[in-house]
């Protein structure tokens, strides 16, 4: 996980620095916690970012970003995003993410109809959809050109249903190989649909 990673990586550059002497090694040291302080702030707690009118207690979105980092394992998925529906903007907003990089919160922070991403597919049909191989999806448009440079192949993305009959977002798995979708995969996308959708639920 790319942010775990970060974090790791923050204590290590502050125990080095804590311990050592040298002024150009400290220096450089200071520059690469600054670093990943910049980029760990663009890849978590992104609610902040995309839709600060929301009130998200912090728990709460904690909550969210283990919940999709768990079904990214539990699918077997290189990749995860949860968006919820920003009717402010009217769009789909990106609440956290999993194994993503800064470039594509910055790309995709925001995805509105005509963007032709899966995500939008599933708000539109209120229902899972399956895309063996992004290569061969004519439906994906802007987002085709950024997973054939991320070696993104295959996509699911599921709808967040309330308890009250609200679609309250979308969340999506990514694979780097293409994907074929047996019943089993079919349960724990929709067991992970409910889980997010009951913690969205608490906020929106």
């Amino acid at each position: 996980m790319r942010r775990f990673i970060l974090r790791q990586n923050l204590l290590r550059y502050q125990a080095q620095l804590a311990d050592e002497g040298d002024v150009i090694r400290r220096a450089h040291l200071r520059e690469l916690i600054e670093d990943a302080r910049l980029e760990l702030a663009r890849l978590e707690h992104l609610w902040h970012i995309t839709c600060p009118q929301i009130e998200v207690p912090l728990y709460l979105g904690e909550d969210a970003e283990l919940t999709l980092d768990h079904a990214v394992s539990a699918n077997h998925a290189d990749r995860g995003s949860l968006r919820i529906w920003n009717e402010r903007k009217y769009c789909l907003s990106l609440f956290a993410q999993t194994n993503f990089n800064a470039d594509f919160v910055d790309r995709f922070a925001d995805v509105v109809e005509g963007d032709g991403t899966v995500s939008l597919q599933a708000l539109a049909l209120q229902k899972p959809v399956f895309v063996h191989d992004v290569e061969e999806d004519e439906d994906l448009t802007s987002f085709k050109d950024y997973a054939r440079q991320e070696g993104i192949r295959s996509i699911v993305s599921s709808p967040l249903i309330g308890s009250d009959g609200r679609c309250l977002g979308t969340y999506s798995l990514h694979y780097n190989r293409t994907q074929t979708y047996n019943d089993a995969d079919h349960v724990v996308v929709h067991t992970y649909s409910m889980r997010l959708a009951a913690l969205l639920q608490c906020f929106l």
